[in-house]
């Protein structure tokens, strides 16, 4: 593992009491952020990496992505919440081969590091089989992203509403084989059904056996699917279940009273803005969880139908949370509080939190680890750059990331993959698209 200092970017700490700076330097020593300085001294052994004109800050963070649907890419971007059940989860899901769920896997984790999204949760709702757990596991190892392999459940409509079937206990043999340490890129969670599946004997048992095993809970809640309530938060807090260890994801239709008993509980919300819109899950609630007190972060969902990129996710999310201030009184006035800073922490130091990393990532400040985005903004599309966070949020993509660390180790420089065959990754990605087209339901 090399030293390195990137040396005169304008940096983004993401820290309260530091903000941000217009000219300094990032030393990294031995994976880990050693100095953030305006000047930072370092020895002939230490890589400079030339950061002027440039942005760095730390890595973004997806709290929620369903990395094996990758291999679905662009498939449903007309579709609605009611389609997606039907013609995945229901319908193409149990086809899809351990062999599958390693190639889209593997391939979304290549595209969030090009994208400077240095840490994930993957929620694998396709443990058709032992084998297809292996498999996404071995692909997030494999493509050195940092991560929570959220074990889920296995295709098929009996798994999903009013079902008695809990949890696999697969999940165990998972966390032994796999997740023995405590300093591994990649944690262990459990993706659960929740209220909207399960009766509350289910939801118990689910959430003992994530809890035995040491994993983040996870947990999709509060979208609004027909003949089904959407408070599912009021009955895990009823059923005494609530704790810090827990993201709920969409939150749409959830009351603010429920979102007060996930602050009270310690627990973390996970937004998903363009898929909660296109699809139809309900307004995405950005700005009354940050009205309540909360830290939202942000995921694609599925790019099935979703941007995998993180500045897409960001605009939408800003634009939304914004319009969500709009008064139904023309004489009022439009008085928007959610700001670019907001949506930027919440894609970066609010995704730390849900990772349950927030001591590890999120911030560049001595001691935490390297996860760092250098961004160019010596490209038409940022020029001129007036504010870092707003060309960030409003102005750059994917095209502007030059370089990625996770832990200190680089995977991408120069705008460029590393240790990455492009021309193997297309052949994988072809196999994918070939498949799934013959998979897929109309």
């Amino acid at each position: 593992m090399s030293n390195f200092v990137i040396r005169g970017g304008r940096v983004i700490t993401m820290d309260a009491g530091v903000g941000v700076l217009p000219e300094a330097d990032v030393l990294v020593v031995d994976g880990r952020v050693r100095d953030v300085a305006e000047r930072v001294e370092a020895g002939p052994d230490v890589e400079v990496v030339d950061a002027s004109r440039c942005v760095v800050l730390p890595g973004f963070v997806d709290s929620h992505r369903h990395l094996w649907q990758t291999a679905m890419r662009g498939q449903l971007a007309d579709c609605t919440l009611g389609d997606y059940f039907r013609r995945i989860l229901v319908g193409m899901a149990s086809s899809v081969t351990a062999e599958e769920v390693h190639a889209a896997t593997l391939l979304g984790c290549y595209q969030l590091l090009d994208a400077g999204i240095t840490g994930v949760v993957d929620w694998a709702n396709i443990i058709n089989t032992p084998e297809h757990a292996d498999a996404g596991i071995t692909a997030l190892l494999e493509s050195g992203i940092r991560g929570v392999y959220a074990y889920g459940w296995p295709a098929g409509v009996e798994h999903l509403f009013h079902s008695t079937t809990p949890h696999p206990e697969d999940a165990r043999r998972v966390a032994a084989r796999y997740f023995g340490g405590t300093d591994g890129l990649v944690t262990l969670g459990l993706g659960l059904r929740g209220p909207v599946s399960n009766p509350p004997e289910v939801l118990i048992s689910d959430w003992r056996l994530g809890r035995d095993i040491g994993a983040r809970l996870n947990v999709h809640t509060g979208m609004r699917v027909p003949g089904i309530p959407s408070q599912d938060i009021t009955i895990l807090d009823r059923t005494g279940l609530m704790g810090p260890d827990t993201t709920y994801v969409h939150c749409t239709n959830s009351t603010d009273a429920e979102f007060g008993r996930i602050a009270d509980t310690g627990g973390h919300v996970s937004v998903a803005a363009h898929s909660e819109m296109v699809m139809g899950h309900g307004h995405p609630p950005t700005a009354r969880l940050l009205a309540a007190g909360l830290a939202p972060s942000l995921s694609a969902d599925i790019v099935a139908s979703s941007p995998g990129d993180m500045f897409s996710q960001m605009r939408v999310t800003l634009a939304q949370a914004r319009i969500s201030a709009y008064p139904d009184d023309p004489a009022a006035p439009f008085d928007p509080t959610v700001t670019a800073y907001d949506v930027l922490r919440c894609a970066t130091t609010n995704g730390a939190e849900a990772l349950g990393r927030a001591d590890r990532v999120g911030v560049l400040r001595p001691g935490m680890d390297a996860d760092i985005v250098l961004i160019r903004t010596d490209r038409v599309n940022a020029m001129p750059d007036h504010d870092p966070v707003a060309t960030v949020v409003t102005q750059v993509d994917t095209s502007n990331v030059d370089s990625v660390w996770v832990r200190g180790r680089p995977v991408k420089r120069a705008g460029v993959l590393l240790d990455v065959d492009p021309a193997k990754l297309e052949r994988l990605a072809d196999r994918l698209r070939d498949s799934m087209r013959a998979k897929m339901v109309p």
